[in-house]
């Protein structure tokens, strides 16, 4: 998400996008508190108040969110505001992986997955020859 605030981006496309406190940016994953990490996502602050939601209100392009219904790392909320932030998003489309855990280990997920977004990729670049005006 932050990408997009440092180059031109078109097209976002994102599985299990995970929320952090601005003050742990620097911090190495394996040190962070769990139980921290899993308050703020459990409760996102308004876009203002976070560097990565704030990079997505700004985002004009398209967006796609790829979510594992039984991921136990990313609560719903952490998706909500996500999804809430992208308010100027060209498109934004939300999609659940049915039985998926968050590392997706399965097969049959990661089918399901590159379905999805090669699906989605190829929507985008259809949308993208079509004449405009």
């Amino acid at each position: 998400m932050l990408l997009t605030r440092e180059r031109p981006v078109r097209w976002l496309a994102m599985r299990v996008p995970a929320l952090y406190p601005d003050g742990d940016w620097d911090v190495p994953k394996a040190k962070l508190d769990k139980a921290a990490v899993r308050a703020y996502r459990e409760h996102p602050p308004a876009p203002e108040q976070d560097r990565a939601l704030s990079a997505c209100t700004d985002f004009a392009g398209d967006v796609l969110v790829v979510a594992s219904e039984r991921d136990d790392r990313i609560p719903p909320t952490a998706i909500t505001a996500i999804q809430a932030a992208f308010r100027r998003a060209n498109s934004f489309s939300h999609r659940i992986i049915q039985g998926a855990t968050h590392a997706m280990r399965d097969q049959r997920h990661q089918r399901v997955y590159r379905r999805l977004l090669v699906g989605w990729i190829e929507e985008m670049v259809h949308g993208s020859r079509l004449p405009t005006g």
